[in-house]
C-alpha cells in the first residue's frame, strides 16, 4: 500500500526509520523552528476505533518515555 502525505506543510520530510504493516514513521525537521521531529502516520486511510485508541495510546505514552530516558542518559557515569 502506497502511503502519500499531503498536507504537513510545516515540516521537512526525512529519512524512513520504520515501515510496518500499520504505521510509517519518518525523521523530520519543523520549518517553523527547526527541531527535529518523529513523524508517525498511519497507513489505514479509515483505521477502526481501536486503531486510532492504540494510535492516540502510544503518542501518550511518547513524552513520558522521552523524560524518562534523559534521566537514564544523566545518571550514566
Amino acid at each position: 500500500m502506497n502511503l502519500t502525505i499531503t498536507s504537513l506543510t510545516d515540516y521537512e520530510i526525512g529519512d524512513l526509520i520504520h515501515e510496518s504493516d500499520r504505521t510509517v514513521v519518518d525523521r523530520g525537521m519543523s520549518k517553523v523552528n527547526g527541531q527535529p521531529v518523529v513523524i508517525k502516520l498511519m497507513r489505514n486511510q479509515f483505521p477502526s476505533f481501536n486503531e486510532l485508541v492504540q494510535f492516540r495510546n502510544q503518542y501518550t505514552i511518547t513524552p513520558y518515555s522521552l523524560a524518562l530516558a534523559k534521566r537514564l542518559v544523566k545518571r550514566k557515569p
